[in-house]
């Protein structure tokens, strides 16, 4: 099966995500920064990423819609992402996902545009493994029109490549380790995770549940990178959640009172 392209939602757009790093508004060229402006007038909540390559990335609530734009050095706009409700795709592709995708979960949508010309909208979806294993993710991408354009999917480990569950335990906890070292972290609103991250709690839980930290985080290994905690009272759990700035999860982990 084809590698699956990870849909690059709202935060770190390019494919060295882990390298970008996040700067004050003022550290950003005026020649960007100002063309932002002319654009984006209506922009609120902006942060800013710089890439390896010198482009930038402008992430902001526009219209009430995450959306995050990447701007050469040249100061152009090379590539604009806006998440979009489920609801607000057009009845062929709703039609589409329901009776030839049935068995997956669609989990967000975004539009994005790559230059003038290639605009398209890309659909994450999700199938259940069940509780003790992460859900494969899917995307896929149609035309402005509704029309099907390609549909990427996960490469599925085969079983006799797992690890032992001694030697799986380790590593996890050899991660885990690696997340909790941080070199700064910043409080935010659950309205700030990026799309996927905020559809997977949704999901995995009801509105009983609350969230006492959600942070943005970052270390030398993982970069910029989400810790979120979930209670409800009278559980006597804890759960612990690390997402990258695409909104996948990393890790997970139930801490017991």
């Amino acid at each position: 099966m084809k590698q699956l392209i990870l849909l690059l939602l709202i935060f770190s757009i390019s494919s060295t995500t882990y390298a970008q790093e996040l700067v004050r508004t003022s550290d950003v060229p005026l020649s960007i920064s100002r063309r932002f402006e002319q654009k984006n007038r209506s922009a609120t909540k902006v942060k800013w990423y710089r890439n390896p390559n010198k482009s930038y990335i402008a992430e902001f609530v526009d219209n009430g819609n995450q959306t995050s734009v990447t701007i050469n050095q040249e100061g152009k706009v090379v590539k604009k992402i806006v998440a979009i409700k489920l609801k607000e795709l057009n009845n062929k592709i709703s039609t589409d996902l329901r009776k030839n995708h049935k068995d997956l979960d669609a989990i967000s949508a975004t539009l994005i545009e790559e230059g003038r010309k290639n605009k398209y909208y890309s659909i994450v979806l999700h199938k259940d493994q069940g509780r003790k294993k992460e859900p494969l993710v899917y995307e896929i991408q149609y035309d402005l029109q509704g029309k099907f354009i390609t549909m990427y999917e996960p490469e599925i480990e085969d079983d006799t490549e797992e690890y032992k569950s001694d030697d799986y335990a380790n590593e996890l906890d050899e991660d885990l380790e690696d997340l909790e070292e941080i070199e700064y972290n910043v409080d935010i609103k659950k309205s700030g995770l990026p799309g996927p991250a905020g559809a997977y709690l949704k999901k995995r839980f009801d509105l009983d549940y609350h969230y006492p930290t959600i942070r943005l985080n970052k270390n030398m290994r993982y970069g910029p990178h989400y810790f979120v905690e979930a209670r409800k009272i009278g559980e006597g759990v804890t759960h612990q959640f690390w997402f990258d700035t695409d909104g996948k999860l990393l890790r997970e982990k139930d801490v017991i009172d």
